[in-house]
């Protein structure tokens, strides 16, 4: 059953709908994330830039309050990692990246973050956005919120959903309004001074709509558009500013999805326009980019057996400056995919093999797989070797003037290795999950030149490190309530029967029908330190050689400590980030930096339909003065409040 992050600490007594499996999808690699819900509670009023800078390894390169975040996974560059939404990578096509700071937290309901580089054409890693599947029955839920934070910056997000046999619609709608007002050290003018032409506003939202043509047959159209206009303030050696940035993205996307007993398909087609205007009135200067993307993707699986899938998947992507002349970037791909689950009931395979070609460069074939192999009882060692590579942006290749049509793609070998622990004992579970990596990418695309910048494949540059993530929870419950573990859980003697399968589930969510007393107790410890290093380089007595790539920190350590007891939730966070060189040859760099964030909230029930929750967060709690990059202060210890209130109805 579905939970919505909202609403995480629910009993659900009201929401409770019987889920039937009909197929259990195992992660066959470890460096796979899933954002709890609770931490998706925290960040309701705020952007997804926020929650990945506290409660994930990946790296947040923040280039101000209201301003541009992007972030770097594993040592990669920001374009080489990808955001899919419905499958389909939603990066913008002129840029290749994703501003975090415009992607509301609000509008879903589950994101995943995968540090692997084992996924066609991603070589850097995915964040995956997604909301709950249809449930198609009758019900109704309207939900709405109200943010508050102390730097004078407001939010409101409210959601409709409405359901039938046969019908399906969700509407998310998301307001933030910001003014980001808040005093800094200024040590290049060494003295306090007070952000100004920092305003920000972003309005965005999210539209569901799937109907059931049969049992297995689901035709469904969705739309994610967001609108932003902000003010750019003046970095730390800058006298005054007016910038200012106006940017809009549509996405839309048909989808028809097909289940057999022995094939499936899912069929996507897609377009997503994407607008860029700059503009800076000091130097009379101003710029509009447009840029038209057309996604198609036809996804069919062959089951051979209940254990082994065999996937053929072909892509076609049509990306155009719309601002420019008549150049285009076509691709095709084909790909093929095997997976067994599992393979002698403790081994588990994933593999693929992919050619691609396009009309402006040649693109490589490239192959992968995975592998998890069952140690004894919840303990699994896995490992994952694959090639992969990223295709030049629009702006590379046809930015005028200083686009290049010569670039290649860059290409990489990936390797990861891991173990990953499950330990129960009655009130105590611990779960880790320990990795380590290697990504060698050649043709790293660097922009460099006089006058002009301009793209070129000039590095090779190898990223390697070590990550790991710690969960442990202590749970109470009244027993008069409990529903004992062991008929939850799934023996591997009984994997093979679905039925089995299928009770399971409905005792599993059963539970959340208990009006059962209970508290808990957990620790979550992230842990990354990453080398990526520049190691062949076209340019004549390059320093970069052997050194760290800039803004790419070697030590990152999140440590989240959480209390529940039935409706009131308290947690803290601490997080620190290590040095970040900020040249090429290491001559300059950033002091490291910590924060230490406290949220709490409480939930108050009315009947069995309404739920009002009060939040409260408190950041940067000892008030550090940090900069994320160079020239730009962070804010120090600020507040929020927020109040979020549902009501449903079920037959």
């Amino acid at each position: 059953m579905l939970v919505k992050a909202v609403f995480a600490q629910e009993n659900k007594t009201d929401t409770l709908q019987a889920v039937l499996i009909v197929n259990k999808k195992t992660e066959i690699h470890g460096g796979v994330q899933h954002i709890d819900s609770t931490s998706l509670q925290q960040f309701q009023s705020t952007s997804l830039q926020q929650v990945l800078q506290l409660h994930s390894n990946v790296f947040v390169k923040n280039y101000g309050i209201g301003s541009l975040s992007t972030i770097s996974m594993r040592g990669s560059s920001a374009a080489q990692t990808a955001v899919l939404w419905q499958g389909i990578p939603m990066n913008n096509a002129m840029t290749g990246i994703t501003d975090f700071s415009t992607v509301s937290v609000s509008l879903f309901d589950d994101i995943k973050i995968n540090y692997n580089g084992s996924t066609p054409n991603i070589v850097g890693g995915i964040i995956e956005l997604n909301n709950e599947r249809p449930t198609f029955k009758n019900s109704r839920e309207i939900a709405f919120g109200i943010g508050y934070e102390s730097l004078q910056n407001t939010s409101l997000h409210m959601s409709v959903r409405a359901s039938n046999a046969k019908q399906y619609v969700r509407i998310k709608v998301h307001s933030q309004q910001d003014k980001n007002h808040y005093n800094y050290y200024n040590a290049d003018a060494e003295h306090f001074l007070k952000l100004t032409h920092s305003r920000a506003s972003t309005v965005a939202g999210i539209f569901d709509y799937y109907y059931k043509i049969k049992h297995n047959k689901i035709l469904s159209v969705h739309s994610w558009n967001t609108l932003t206009d902000r003010e750019i303030p003046a970095a730390t050696f800058e006298k005054e500013s007016a910038k200012k940035e106006l940017n809009s993205s549509n996405r839309f996307v048909l989808q028809y999805d097909y289940k057999g007993s022995r094939y499936s398909s899912v069929s996507s087609f897609g377009f997503i326009h994407d607008q860029l205007k700059y503009e800076d009135s000091l130097i009379a200067f101003k710029n509009t980019a447009l840029a038209a993307s057309v996604p198609f993707i036809e996804t069919c699986n062959f089951y051979l057996n209940r254990r082994q899938k065999v996937g053929i998947e072909y892509r076609a992507l049509l990306q155009k400056l719309l601002s420019a002349g008549s150049e285009h970037l076509l691709r095709n791909s084909v790909a093929i995919r095997y997976e067994a689950e599992p393979f002698y009931k403790k081994l588990f395979v994933s593999s693929f093999i992919q050619k691609e070609w396009s009309n402006v460069f040649t693109l490589p074939l490239i192959a992968g797989i995975n592998i998890r192999q069952k140690l004894f009882r919840e303990h699994y060692l896995f490992a994952s070797l694959a090639s992969n590579f990223r295709s030049p942006t629009l702006n590379e290749l046809f930015f005028t003037p200083g686009g290049n049509k010569n670039l290649k793609p860059e290409t990489s070998n990936n390797l990861e290795g891991g173990i990953e622990n499950h330990l129960k004992h009655g009130a105590h579970s611990f779960k880790a999950t320990s990795m380590i990596y290697s990504r060698d990418v050649r043709n790293w695309i660097v922009w460099y030149g006089g006058s002009i910048l301009t793209p070129h494949n000039i590095q090779r540059v190898w990223s390697r490190g070590l990550e790991m993530d710690l969960n442990y929870r202590y749970e109470i419950r009244d027993m008069r309530y409990e529903i004992r573990d062991k008929r939850n859980e799934i023996s591997d003697k009984r994997f093979e029967n679905e039925e089995y399968l299928k009770t399971a589930e409905i005792i599993k969510n059963t539970k959340a029908n208990s009006k059962a007393r209970h508290s808990s107790f957990k620790i979550n410890v992230l842990y990354a330190y990453t080398l990526s290093t520049t190691k062949e380089s076209e340019i004549a007595n390059d320093y970069s050689i052997g050194k760290q790539i800039p803004y790419v920190p070697r030590y990152q350590a999140k440590i989240n400590l959480g209390y529940t007891n039935n409706d009131f939730e308290l947690s803290y966070v601490y997080a620190y980030t290590g040095y970040r060189f900020v040249t090429t040859d290491e001559s300059d760099y950033l002091l490291p930096y910590n924060t230490h964030n406290v949220f709490t909230s409480y939930a108050l029930r009315a009947q069995s339909h309404h739920v009002l929750l009060g939040t409260f967060k408190i950041n940067n709690i000892l008030n550090k003065s940090y900069e994320s990059i160079v020239g730009r202060v962070m804010p120090g210890r600020n507040f929020s409040v927020g109040i979020m209130y549902r009501f449903n109805t079920y037959p």
